[in-house]
C-alpha cells in the first residue's frame, strides 16, 4: 500500500483546531450539499481539509485525547475516532480520500497518545466505505446502535507518545 500523504500541486492541507467545546459547521457528514454541526472538545480535535484553492474538496474530523462528562470531569480516551469523513463527489476516485485518510492517521499517530483509530461506515455510503476501509488496514468490529446501526472500524496504531 502507498502511504503518500503529499497531494498534487493545486491542492492543500489545512487543520482546522477550535477552542475546546466550540462548534461549528461541516460539510459533507452525510450529503455534500448541507452541514451538520459538530463540537471539537479538546485541543487535539481537529479538522483536516483539502482544498483547492478556495474550494473545500474533502475534510474530516478527528477526536481525541480527553473526552468531557456532562459533570465537567475529563477522562483519556486511548482512542482515536475519525467521522465526517467526505470528499466532494466530482473529486471521488482520484486518490484524495485515501490521501486524507493517511494524513489523518499521521496527524493521531504525531499528536495523540491513542493505541487505535475508530471509524463509522455510513450507512448510506457503506457498499463502496466498506471495502475502502478494508483497503486501509481497518478490521470491522461491530455494529453501532447509537448510530444508526452503523459498521464500526479499528486500526491498531503505534503512537510516538
Amino acid at each position: 500500500m502507498n502511504f503518500d500523504t503529499k497531494l498534487p500541486k493545486e491542492f492543500r492541507y489545512t487543520i482546522v483546531r477550535r477552542k475546546p467545546g466550540m462548534g461549528f459547521d461541516i460539510r459533507g457528514c452525510l450529503d455534500w450539499n448541507h452541514s451538520s454541526f459538530i463540537f471539537l472538545k479538546n485541543d487535539k480535535d481537529v479538522i483536516i481539509r483539502i482544498r483547492k484553492g478556495k474550494e473545500l474538496i474533502g475534510q474530516l474530523a478527528i477526536k481525541t485525547g480527553i473526552d468531557h462528562l456532562e459533570n465537567g470531569n475529563t477522562y483519556p480516551l486511548l482512542e482515536a475516532w475519525i467521522y465526517c469523513f467526505a470528499i466532494k463527489p466530482e473529486y471521488r476516485k482520484q486518490g484524495l480520500g485515501s490521501k486524507l485518510l493517511r494524513r489523518a492517521e499521521k496527524y493521531i499517530k504525531e499528536n495523540c497518545p491513542c493505541n487505535c483509530i475508530k471509524l463509522h461506515a455510513q450507512k448510506e455510503f457503506e457498499n463502496k466505505l466498506i471495502p475502502f476501509y478494508i483497503d486501509h488496514g481497518y478490521y470491522f468490529i461491530d455494529i453501532d446502535p447509537v448510530c444508526k446501526n452503523e459498521p464500526v472500524f479499528f486500526k491498531a496504531i503505534e503512537s510516538v507518545h
